[in-house]
């Protein structure tokens, strides 16, 4: 996942799971973490732990790094060790980029009577976090009236924020549309027709619109994309998951940890976008079998375990091959070559046909 952005995760039976995200293209991929319940364990010398705003514990028995809040409950604190979880100085404010962070509560200081240091100015084409003690009008004037945000719970990226129907329209206060567009932290862009990928905005949009809305509701959800079973109901539909507009049929149902294999008698690869497409079509329609080189060399030495039979090579081949180390086998149609794309002894290409 390295050089990619804009991921979804969600934590199940302490795994925390990644998915999707974008590096150039949509990325079909995921990966599976194990993160322990105090981030703070991974440091394993006192130095690293802490130069990292953890502590270092030692008891008759053993040592460990700990965050903060774990050594308090072992009667340990380092008053030095802890960190300020609250921006410090007015250009601490200025550099957290979103409502949500500037107004974000560290979980030792909610309950806690602390005076609040940044705020958000929002109603400009883009929010500003700045001090408290600092004036919207005059540290992000866009020559609108402002308005100021001291509270995560009211940041516009937190409102009505899903990645389906389902959870859009759960609260009662949300729509999900395609006719809307975000160009900014409050402009909205709207479509005289459904153009958009789909979205969950704030309901009152519709009443405030000059022309008329398709949404969800008053209309039923769509059908998601991986309810539909058939090709032709796939690609009729205008899809419905979050960031998309259309549903794609996949040819080949990808395979490996994080998705990045091809199944038997497919070949390519599903890393970074890729796809996985069928051999016939990598044969040039004369063959659908293609296996790895080194697959074609084992199944020649020992033909007898490893079968180049339609029916049973499934039986040993786990995985497609890659386009670059792939090779065709059992050419047909009087064809010959890797990729079966020439034409045997004899035979002549016309119209596509090894024709004698």
């Amino acid at each position: 996942m390295r050089g990619s952005v804009a991921h979804a995760a969600v934590a199940l039976k302490k795994k925390l799971y990644i998915s999707g995200g974008y590096g150039g293209v949509l990325l079909p991929s995921m990966v599976t973490l194990r993160v322990p319940l105090d981030p703070c364990l991974i440091f394993s010398s006192p130095g690293e732990c802490n130069s990292s705003s953890c502590v270092w514990y030692r008891s008759l028995h053993n040592s460990s790094c700990l965050s903060a809040d774990e050594a308090e409950r072992y009667g340990f604190e380092a008053a030095s060790s802890l960190c300020d979880p609250l921006a410090r100085l007015a250009e601490d404010c200025r550099r957290l980029r979103t409502c949500s962070e500037c107004l974000a509560r560290h979980p030792r200081v909610i309950g806690q009577m602390q005076q609040l240091r940044c705020k958000w100015c929002t109603n400009c084409p883009e929010g500003a976090c700045i001090s408290t003690n600092s004036s919207c009008t005059k540290e992000n004037d866009c020559r609108i009236n402002q308005r100021e945000i001291f509270v995560a719970g009211n940041c516009s990226e937190i409102s009505c924020e899903a990645s389906d129907c389902s959870k859009c329209t759960a609260s009662g206060k949300c729509m999900w549309t395609r006719q809307f567009k975000r160009t900014g932290e409050t402009r909205r862009i709207l479509s005289v027709s459904p153009a958009y990928d789909w979205t969950c905005f704030s309901h009152s949009l519709r009443n405030v619109s000059p022309m008329p809305v398709e949404s969800c509701p008053p209309e039923p959800c769509p059908r998601p994309c991986h309810n539909l079973t058939t090709c032709s109901a796939c690609l009729s539909s205008n899809g419905s998951d979050g960031g998309w507009q259309q549903c794609v049929w996949s040819l080949a149902l990808q395979q490996g940890d994080h998705c990045e294999k091809c199944q038997p008698l497919f070949v390519g690869s599903a890393v970074a976008g890729g796809l996985c497409k069928p051999c016939s079509n990598f044969c040039n329609n004369n063959s659908h079998i293609c296996i790895m080189r080194e697959q074609y060399e084992r199944a020649k030495a020992n033909p007898e375990k490893y079968s180049l039979e339609p029916a049973m090579i499934t039986d040993w081949l786990n995985e497609g091959p890659w386009e670059d180390n792939a090779v065709c086998v059992q050419c047909q149609n009087n064809s010959s070559g890797e990729r079966c794309e020439s034409c045997l002894d004899g035979f002549f290409l016309l119209d596509g046909k090894c024709t004698k």
